[in-house]
């Protein structure tokens, strides 16, 4: 399992006492948003730490009292969160890149994201300008990796069509063209990296044309959740995901 980086070890440290401070459902969401990259374990371990120094200070029993309510709570949620990241799910990416009588060419991202029950669950659809084809696929496989990981996902079929890309990363993990993305697989549990034909990628290939057709007009918006039911329907048409 990764180690966090200083940066998010202390985020997660200020996000755990916001939790015990301010014990709103969102504020312990975060807590488990920032513990994704943690076993559940040390995850936990920060929180009792935490929750030990706060007992110390704590002026009443009734503060006492709402402390360990709240410990109890995050505990669980991490209980949850732990199980949930047990479960394997499933990515698409594409990429887009066109030149409209310019030197540089117009480039879009796109991705949808389903739950273990195949469920679609998040898609994004970003302009990016300057973008080769390649640079534009592994883009849209790099924000994929983290789109996926802001979820807390942590085993993961990541789909692509792009070959060349997928051979790349198997026989050259270390170019220093794909180092980002080779060290964002690493704060996964497992990705598996899956090739299918362009016709089974319907729905990330709309998503990057539609970006990469904007212009950068309305840019970087997410899909509604209306786009996303219709993207459910569509996956499941194209292929057995």
């Amino acid at each position: 399992m990764p180690r966090l980086s200083d940066a998010l070890s202390h985020r997660l440290g200020a996000a755990i006492n916001t939790a015990f401070t301010h014990p709103a459902p969102s504020n312990i969401a975060a807590v488990v948003n920032l513990s994704a990259g943690l076993a559940p374990d040390e995850a936990l371990a920060r929180v009792g730490y935490r929750y030990t120094r706060q007992l110390r200070n704590a002026n009443s029993p009734e503060q006492r009292l709402l402390l360990s309510s709240v410990f109890d709570q995050i505990k669980e949620a991490l209980t949850r969160n732990a199980l949930h990241r047990q479960d394997w799910f499933y990515g698409y990416s594409d990429g887009s890149s066109k030149r409209c009588g310019t030197p540089v060419p117009d480039s879009g991202v796109g991705g949808v994201i389903y739950d273990p029950d195949k469920h679609p669950i998040h898609a994004f659809s970003e302009y990016r300008k300057g973008l080769t084809s390649y640079e534009s696929e592994l883009t849209a496989l790099l924000l994929l990796l983290e789109e996926a990981l802001s979820l807390g996902v942590m085993r993961l079929y990541a789909h692509v069509d792009c070959r060349s890309l997928a051979d790349m990363i198997e026989h050259k993990p270390y170019d220093e063209r794909i180092l980002p993305l080779t060290e964002r697989l690493s704060d996964f549990c497992a990705v598996r990296l899956i090739v299918i034909p362009r016709k089974n990628n319907r729905v990330a290939d709309r998503l990057a044309h539609k970006a990469c057709s904007s212009g950068g007009v309305g840019l970087n918006q997410k899909p509604t959740g209306a786009w996303l039911a219709k993207a459910g329907a569509a996956q499941v048409a194209d292929a057995a995901v």
